[in-house]
């Protein structure tokens, strides 16, 4: 898949990002808008819910507003995505959302209790043969990946002074001084805890099974230098540009595009977590067919190199919370 969303970027960078692709498509068949029309009558609306701010307008523009005219089913989009919200819904058989984007839940232990299995079926065999085997898990398919990064504030760290270039150098008070920030575990992210652990000399290739006493021992030793812990990837943004901490851990997006505003921060990349966010089915959605394609339509090379394209030119953030 990686390789086709770069042939196709390259495509829609002289053509219309929103319709050409799917123009072509519809052209190489003569039963594509009959077919369309009738799938249209049975799957007539969606509820899509994602992030809001700069994301929304980008995934509007790349994938939901072409999926609405080439299939005819109604989007309406709603932000921001809620784990718990949607676990209460499905616990209350009132389930009003069709199609979420959010990071772990498709791995959690009771996912079956509360997603739809993907139908892969519903998948043409082009983006199936090409999506990359992470993309594909039973309770959700891939939508994007970021990275949770080491971020400084220029005015304590400026590009000519030492950085921590490693967890254990952000761990090493004493050679780098500063209040830090790291991210809550409290939303069921794991980042922290494998930062803990590099920093308390795990291998990468060892951080699994989770050594919890190692990891929490590890938090134990820079606790105290930890003056603001972040849910939302905004907020560390701003406790840098603020001069509120030194350092931090951030999502890279967020960081690029604040650097671009000019806030005086910056990041790097060695031992950055990779996430990604995948798009689920709550168990029991009313237009679990219509969802199902909506799946399998984001995950094409098209839709995807639009959204890269849409999402660089807004420098979109992050909307994982």
């Amino acid at each position: 898949m990686r390789e086709r969303a770069h042939e196709v970027s390259h495509q829609l960078q002289s053509a219309d990002a929103t319709s050409g692709v799917n123009g072509n498509r519809c052209r190489r068949s003569g039963a594509c808008a009959w077919r369309s029309k009738h799938l249209a009558a049975q799957e007539s609306s969606l509820v899509v819910v994602s992030g809001g701010g700069s994301y929304e307008e980008a995934i509007r523009q790349a994938v939901i507003d072409p999926f609405q005219s080439e299939t005819g089913i109604k989007v309406t989009y709603v932000s921001p995505a809620d784990e718990a919200k949607l676990k209460v819904q499905v616990d209350s058989t009132t389930v009003q959302w069709d199609v979420v984007e959010l990071s772990s839940f498709p791995f959690r232990p009771d996912a079956s209790n509360y997603l739809e299995e993907i139908d892969y079926g519903a998948f043409d065999k082009e983006t199936l043969d090409n999506l990359v085997p992470e993309a594909k898990v039973k309770y959700g398919v891939g939508a994007y990946v970021w990275s949770t990064v080491m971020a400084f504030s220029t005015a304590e760290y400026p590009a000519d002074k030492p950085r921590p270039r490693s967890w254990a150098e952000f761990w090493d008070v004493s050679k780098f001084p500063g209040p830090r920030s790291l991210r809550t575990c409290a939303n069921g992210d794991v980042a922290t805890i494998e930062f803990a652990l590099l920093a308390a000399g795990v291998p990468k290739d060892k951080l699994y099974p989770i050594d919890f006493d190692k990891a929490f021992a590890s938090l134990d030793r820079i606790k105290p230098h930890i003056t603001r812990f972040w849910t939302d990837g905004a907020d560390v943004g701003q406790f840098l540009s603020d001069r509120q901490v030194a350092m931090a851990s951030a999502f890279n997006g967020t960081m690029e595009y604040l650097k671009a505003q000019g806030a005086p921060l910056d990041y790097q990349w060695n031992e950055g977590e990779l996430s990604a966010a995948y798009w689920v089915v709550p168990k029991g959605a009313k237009n679990r067919a219509a969802a199902m394609r909506f799946a399998a339509y984001q995950s094409s090379a098209e839709a995807q190199a639009r959204l890269l394209w849409s999402a660089k030119s807004r420098r979109v953030q992050p909307h994982r919370a």
